[in-house]
């Protein structure tokens, strides 16, 4: 998914994605009153999807900052650089 402004929400990027509209709804928290939404049920699948399109999103997202620099001072961001680091060799290798 490309990264552009800032200015996008997360609901923009969930709509850019596909991410059926009731999903979003929960997702963010917002209720719908419409018949539509009375109608349409979120499922397993909805949720899984979303769930690995957030998590290639978070990859991505650790890709770019080892891109920039495999270290951070910060020891929360360092420990997950360093995971991901090690996965990414593992998969290269493999």
């Amino acid at each position: 998914m490309e990264s552009g402004s800032n200015r996008r929400s997360h609901r923009t990027d969930l709509e850019a994605a596909l991410i059926p509209r009731v999903l979003i709804d929960e997702r963010i928290g917002h209720d719908d009153a419409s018949v539509h939404a009375n109608y349409t049920l979120v499922t397993d699948v909805m949720r899984d999807e979303l769930v690995e399109m957030l998590t290639a999103q978070w990859h991505e997202a650790l890709d770019a900052r080892l891109a920039m620099c495999p270290t951070s001072a910060v020891p929360v961001l360092n420990e997950l650089l360093v995971a991901r680091a090690r996965k990414r060799s593992l998969l290269v290798a493999v």
